[in-house]
């Protein structure tokens, strides 16, 4: 039977470990929001007593949210 040592099992733990804050340090670049996003213009049509004739413009920008302090890894 080939089991692994106990010596050898605690060698490759450090490196899993190392492994896994790599992805993880990776991961929280890649799937950090960008902080502004592009202008959307939006048409609408307001209805019911008073509205306005024609459809409306309007502008919209979305920001967004500002990054948590724990979500930023630490050197």
């Amino acid at each position: 039977m080939n089991t692994p040592t106990l010596l050898k099992r605690h060698r490759r733990t450090p490196a899993n470990a190392a492994l896994a804050l790599a992805l993880a340090i990776a991961g929280v670049g890649l799937w950090a929001p960008s902080a502004t996003a592009d202008p959307v213009s939006v048409g609408y049509t307001c209805t019911g007593p008073g509205a306005p004739d024609g459809v409306q413009s309007l502008q919209v920008t979305v920001t967004a949210p500002p990054r948590s302090r724990r979500a930023a890894p630490r050197s």
